[in-house]
Order: C-alpha cells, then structure tokens, then sequence
C-alpha cells in the first residue's frame, strides 16, 4: 500500500490540477458569453452554397469520435505510464508521478475543450445558438468525466505488490 507521507505529498499537487481543470472549465462558459456578445455586432459571410448541414455533421462525428479515443487513450496512456509492463517505477518521486499524470490530464482535457470550440465554430458561421449550446454541453459534460482523481493518481504511482508482480 502506498505509504500515507507519499499521499500527504500528492495531496497539494491535487489542487493544482483542480485549478487548471477549472480553468478550462470556466473557459467554457467564457466562450458561451462572447458568443452571446458577438451574436449583436457579427454578421457571418457564409455562402448559400456551402453544406452546412454536412459540416455540422462531420464536427459531431469528429467529437464523438474525439471523445471515444480521449476516454481509451487516458486508459492505455496511465496504464503505460504506470509502468506495469516491466518498468520500475518504485524509485519516483511524487513530482515525477505528478508530472506524468498531468501530461495525460492535459490531454483529455484538451480533447474535451476541442468539442466546445467545434460548437465556436458552427456558431460563427451560423449564429445560431441551437448548434453552440449542444457541444458546448458535451464538452462539459466529457470534462466532469476527466476531472483529475486521486485513485488515478494514486495507481499511477504503484504500489511495492504491483511492482513484484511484474
């Protein structure tokens, strides 16, 4: 089991992921209101011809399909980092853990942050709120289901029985 001192020195980098998760959180909100301020002045030049209905659909596929490859990639990326396939990771410290698990969080959250902007997108061409507000909603929601843990930070570490089964 991991040893309580290495815990109390995970524990403050924790909050440091919490305030970058928030961050990127917050932007959400942060694009829904200059949406809402620029819909007043901006006129958008989209031509009739242009298949909107098309490249609406392909943004939506493209999200999902961001979504579905963020939640395996975060698995198989904690799963490599962890070092369960010979690696010894016994000897880390909590600032090389913590660093390892912030690359993968940056990650996903970044991915999730990506389907908000696909929504930036629509909006701008279309101002229309009723293609913002879903990927908007989506992205949030994908980014509550990657906030940072402590279990996965913990894993990332290892334990001494996870290092001798290897």
């Amino acid at each position: 089991m991991i040893a309580q001192e290495e815990k109390d020195q995970l524990a403050p980098k924790m909050i440091i992921m919490w305030i970058i998760w928030g961050a990127m959180f917050i932007s959400l909100f942060i694009y829904i209101a200059v949406c809402h301020m620029v819909a007043q002045t901006f006129k958008p030049t989209l031509s009739e011809d242009f298949p909107l209905t098309l490249f609406t659909n392909i943004l939506i596929v493209v999200g999902c399909s961001e979504l579905v490859l963020a939640f395996f990639l975060k698995k198989f990326l904690l799963k490599v980092m962890s070092g369960k396939k010979g690696q010894n990771t016994e000897g880390l410290s909590g600032y090389m853990v913590f660093g390892k698990y912030m690359v993968v969080l940056l990650i996903t959250l970044a991915i999730s942050e990506s389907v908000g902007i696909y929504g930036m997108v629509l909006f701008f061409m279309t101002l229309q709120f009723q293609l913002l507000y879903p990927f908007m909603i989506v992205a949030a929601i994908a980014m509550l289901f990657f906030r940072p843990k402590m279990d996965e930070l913990i894993a990332l570490h290892g334990t001494p029985e996870d290092q001798e089964k290897t």
